[in-house]
């Protein structure tokens, strides 16, 4: 079975990048709840089944290949929280956090699944990311206090309106953190280098990201 939050990452790359890719194979059934907030922020997408597998694999359960094209402009502000499957899933709401990053206006993103699962806010705020708690927005602020990372948490994030983010030398505290700042790094300008520590958390859960994301045009350099 595809794993769809690497397919999901990939996606989002996309998106960030406001470039159009196709993913295969896809289980379009595990996506669909990804692809909805890549919609709202003005993407669209087309789908190729791949094969007739036989009962139990039809509709949006045949392995598909899918193919996104996001907006020639700018990406619209979204509103979502995560949730068990069918729901959006939990380990693609850092990924989406970067989307919201550099859209145009301010999404709100609540996580219902974990606690402490906005470590990655931080990072993506020295990347000049503007996250807010709850329903106000503000700059960044510290998420020391108790009671900021738990279930059912909210961050608001005015997005650059398609400006690039700040390179900085960031550090990725878990897989998904990692994955969402090697994507924030796609979108620092085509001049500007990101360094992003914390790449073993990565492998634990992408087989290749840097070579799959050069492949599609990024310059990713993995060092030690």
């Amino acid at each position: 079975i595809p794993d769809r939050v690497e397919a999901g990452t990939l996606l989002v790359a996309a998106a960030v990048t406001l470039s159009s890719i196709s993913v295969t194979p896809v289980v379009l059934a595990h996506l669909k709840s990804t692809m909805q907030v890549l919609e709202s922020s003005g993407c669209t997408f087309s789908s190729e089944p791949l094969c007739e597998t036989g009962k139990g694999f039809q509709g949006d359960d045949r392995l598909a290949r899918l193919t996104i094209y996001p907006p020639k402009v700018v990406l619209k502000s979204v509103t979502f929280a995560t949730a068990p499957f069918p729901g959006i899933p939990t380990d693609m709401q850092p990924q989406l956090c970067v989307l919201c990053a550099v859209a145009a206006g301010v999404s709100v993103v609540t996580e219902t699944v974990f606690e402490n699962r906005f470590g990655h806010v931080k990072e993506l705020g020295l990347m000049s990311a503007m996250f807010g708690e709850d329903e106000e927005f503000g700059g960044y602020e510290n998420d020391d206090a108790d009671d900021t990372d738990k279930k059912n948490a909210k961050r608001s994030i005015r997005g650059s309106n398609g400006a690039p983010l700040t390179p900085r030398d960031v550090t990725g505290q878990d897989l998904r953190a990692t994955a969402a700042l090697v994507l924030a790094g796609l979108v620092c300008g085509d001049h500007d280098v990101t360094n992003v520590y914390g790449v073993t958390h990565l492998d634990r859960g992408y087989e290749q990201l840097d070579a799959k994301l050069n492949a599609l045009g990024a310059r990713i350099t993995r060092r030690g």
